[in-house]
């Protein structure tokens, strides 16, 4: 059950982590990113304090243009492929996102 809207939270490493977890049966991947996207920046905004890290779960891959923007928000990606998780641009990601999935 979400708490709080937020899909998944998590700690790692001394850094808090939420994430959105979007798959594409009932929708495009450009409205599962969208949706995750404002999610995201919606859910992380309210804290005060420490900042949350931003991690967004999908089922495709997302294309560069997609992927660029999420680097520059400083949003980690990450595709179920198979049955294990892949870090997208893991040059970007949080140093313990690196330990947990694959790149």
């Amino acid at each position: 059950m979400e708490k709080d809207f937020v899909d998944v939270s998590f700690s790692v490493g001394g850094q808090d982590f939420i994430c959105e977890i979007k798959v594409t049966r009932n929708l495009t991947l450009a409205q599962a990113f969208r949706a995750a996207l404002g999610q995201l920046l919606d859910y992380s905004h309210p804290r005060v304090g420490k900042p949350w890290q931003m991690v967004m779960f999908l089922d495709q891959r997302l294309d560069q243009r997609r992927l660029k923007l999420t680097s520059v928000l400083k949003i980690a990606v990450v595709v179920g492929d198979g049955e294990k998780f892949v870090l997208l641009d893991p040059d970007g990601a949080p140093p313990p996102l690196k330990a947990i999935f694959e790149t």
